[in-house]
């Protein structure tokens, strides 16, 4: 049952957890090891070091930075302090951190200097020129250039230095950019009341015993990063970080870190089951894997149970609300691959129409949900956040999906990617779902293309198992008689990669992009 933290902040509740476990390890990544005790030292360091640089209650500070402990203690230092942290993606370039920075009005960036031989700092420093409010560039380590601030200096403070700060549970925790995929980023506001309503609505299905080893390979610039972190630390539990996905390099973490909790994208356990590495007998302490993104395949919630041995937790999520809902091994088999299960505690979910009226059950339509978790709107724009959140307070996610008499949710699609041939609307998650139960198939992209006779054509991108060989004629007799005839794609393409974002899901935007310049 959710229980609200009253009066919290994210800095009193990590004092609990230290409080209570100071000897306990709360973080490991690579060769890092801290205690809670060793943690808290490091944050108040932190966060003492960025008070004497300037930063102060009400700043914003953008972290660009690939996952590592600097990302984790920055999170938490800012919050100390009363400011709040802006995760950026390592991948963006110019323009869109220019229009991040900007838009969140940030003071200041730690950023890592180089990587992949793209120079940040240069970057940085060129976006100051013509952003007022951003005055200050930390680098990651101990020399910097272009009057950055080596990171290093900051942690060599004395954390006795620190300046208490009273920070509310309304102030801003951080400023969380959605992926941009209907325009320019929108920056999602969380207090930190609501980061604790996060926290606090996990502990009733995640967590049941005493202590947990949550490993997760998710990056730290997005949502789901960001609250596993938080939810992990905040229990008093170890967070064991990655900072890049491969098969190898997660089996033999879980194996080494006796790991119970498992994040991963449905695309890396597959990956991870069909890996050379996998051994069954080197995971005796996982108990669950936690995934989301996409619906749960038979196969794959089959091949987690008979050959990890642990149980399966899918949930939907979005940066603006966090977790909407979550299936498990609880819920009957059917419905586990055919919904996303029903709204976790606390949680009210509906479906509407195109005039925002509540539909009735089993009709498809826009899914609204109305949390605890609920960002606070979008940051310095009160017009989309009106259009988003209605005024009851339920956010309007662009999602296509019903709900059945028991509450469960499905969902079909992405608003924006239902195509419509003809007269009919086709949602590519439920071709794809199909595709992808061809034992040839490793997984499956379906995007509309026009079409001058019946406006939208389908086509599908597939990417074969390695060593496997099909036709587009085999792709479409697999389709007919098992699909509806309009739902059948009209197009084959096979690809040998997906273009995948670092969350591990099939970037349609690019699909899309080189179909047009193939047209």
């Amino acid at each position: 049952m959710f229980t609200e933290f009253s009066n919290l902040t994210v800095p009193q509740v990590l004092d609990s957890a230290v409080k209570e476990n100071p000897h306990g390890e709360a973080f490991v990544f690579g060769e890092t090891r801290d205690t809670f005790q060793r943690f808290q030292a490091k944050v108040d360091t932190l966060a003492a070091g960025l008070q004497r640089h300037g930063i102060q209650n009400g700043d914003k500070v953008g972290i660009n930075l690939p996952t590592c402990p600097e990302n984790v203690y920055a999170f938490f230092a800012l919050n100390k302090i009363g400011a709040s942290f802006v995760p950026l993606n390592p991948d963006l370039r110019s323009f869109e951190m220019k229009h991040i920075l900007g838009d969140s009005n940030a003071k200041a960036v730690i950023t890592i200097p180089e990587m992949r031989g793209f120079d940040y700092l240069a970057m940085f420093d060129q976006i100051k020129i013509d952003l007022p409010d951003f005055k200050t560039i930390f680098g990651l380590g101990s020399h910097s250039k272009d009057g950055a601030v080596p990171l290093k200096e900051l942690f060599e403070n004395d954390p006795n230095d620190l300046r208490l700060v009273q920070v509310h549970p309304d102030d801003i925790a951080c400023i969380l950019y959605t992926s941009g995929t209907t325009g320019l980023p929108k920056g999602t506001v969380h207090s930190h009341q609501v980061v604790l309503n996060q926290f606090a609505i996990s502990q009733d299905w995640i967590y049941k015993d005493s202590v947990q080893t949550r490993l997760t390979p998710m990056p730290l610039f997005n949502s789901a990063g960001v609250n596993i972190t938080f939810q992990t630390i905040l229990k008093g539990d170890k967070l064991v970080l990655m900072q890049r996905f491969t098969p190898a390099d997660i089996l033999e973490i879980t194996k080494k870190e006796k790991v119970s909790i498992l994040d991963c994208a449905p695309t890396m356990i597959k990956l991870m089951l069909n890996s050379e590495e996998f051994n069954p007998q080197n995971l005796p302490h996982l108990r669950v894997v936690i995934t989301g993104g996409s619906m749960a395949l038979p196969e794959l919630v089959q091949a987690l149970k008979e050959r990890m041995g642990c149980d399966y937790i899918n949930v939907y999520a979005m940066t603006e609300a966090a977790i909407v809902s979550r299936l498990s091994h609880d819920d009957p088999l059917e419905l586990q691959f055919t919904t996303v299960g029903r709204p976790l505690s606390g949680v009210e979910v509906k479906i509407v129409d195109d005039n925002r009226n509540e539909l009735s059950f089993n009709q498809p339509g826009e899914i609204a949900v109305r949390s605890p978790s609920l960002m606070l709107g979008y940051f310095n724009d009160q017009v989309k956040t009106k259009e988003a959140v209605d005024k009851d307070g339920y956010y309007h996610t662009g999602d296509i999906g019903s709900l059945d008499e028991n509450g469960y949710l499905r969902i079909l699609d992405r608003k924006k990617d239902v195509i419509i041939r003809g007269a009919q609307n086709i949602y590519p998650s439920e071709v794809e779902n199909f595709l992808n139960t061809h034992p040839k198939i490793q997984m499956s992209a379906v995007i509309g293309v026009p079409s001058p006779v019946s406006g939208e054509k389908v086509r599908a991108y597939v990417q074969l198992i390695e060593g496997e060989q099909m036709t587009d004629i085999e792709v479409v007799e697999y389709c007919r008689g098992a699909i509806a005839g309009y739902k059948i794609p009209e197009e084959i393409r096979f690809v040998e990669q997906f273009p995948l974002n670092k969350m591990g899901k099939i970037q349609k935007k690019i699909l899309r992009e080189e179909s047009h310049k193939g047209e």
